[in-house]
């Protein structure tokens, strides 16, 4: 396992947002609603990164990286989620978190630019590994020190909610290096210190901000 070096505690945030895909609508067509929107989220100075987001499970959405949390919990307003169920037909699934350590991997995220920062297939994957009980408040940054910069990966942040919950987002280069994690050193031993974990997979197939 390689010893990264762990930047201080920023105070960055972090979005999940899913919401129910239309019967009718396959990933392609999604996409393209996905490329269309990028002028949408570009000029938002305080949003650093931006995935768009697919799921098996047939839910399409975003993982947003923040400059803080103020300007997170502004934008996913009552008003904003009353906007989605007006335009989408079903109720957004949102998840804020405190975000306090984004680390750099050894990969890049790659794609044809579309847009003054953002890209598109990209083929690029995520995973939410989530440990469901409540932890000591120096957990988030015992996870940063067992960070493990593996092949394939672009980025990851630690998590840590109000309530005490930690995890880790995994950004992937190729839908394919997502399978490392499972048997990763990582994974082990954070489960062995935090206990079992669940997991979320994502395709993100456009993109926005640094890879």
């Amino acid at each position: 396992m390689s010893t990264p070096s762990i930047p201080p505690a920023a105070g960055t945030a972090l979005a999940i947002v899913r919401v129910a895909s239309p019967w009718y609508a396959p990933d392609a067509l999604i996409t393209r609603i996905f490329r269309r929107s990028i002028g949408d989220y570009e000029p938002i100075h305080e949003l650093q990164r931006k995935l768009y987001t697919l799921s098996e499970d047939r839910r399409y959405g975003g993982i947003y990286l923040w400059s803080g949390m103020a300007r997170m919990q502004a934008h996913f307003s009552p008003e904003w989620a009353q906007r989605v169920r007006e335009r989408r037909g079903s109720d957004p699934n949102v998840r804020l978190w405190h975000a306090p350590f984004v680390l750099a991997g050894p990969s890049a995220l790659r794609g044809r630019p579309v847009g003054a920062r953002s890209f598109y297939e990209a083929h690029a994957a995520a995973t939410l590994t989530l440990f469901p009980r409540p932890q000591a408040d120096a957990a988030p940054a015992r996870l940063a020190e067992l960070y493990d910069a593996l092949d394939g990966l672009a980025w990851a942040a630690v998590l840590c909610s109000e309530a005490g919950h930690i995890g880790m987002l995994h950004v992937w280069s190729a839908e394919a290096s997502a399978d490392g994690l499972t048997s990763s050193r990582w994974l082990a031993q954070a489960q062995r210190e935090f206990g079992s974990a669940a997991h979320e997979r994502y395709r993100v197939p456009v993109w926005m901000g640094p890879g």
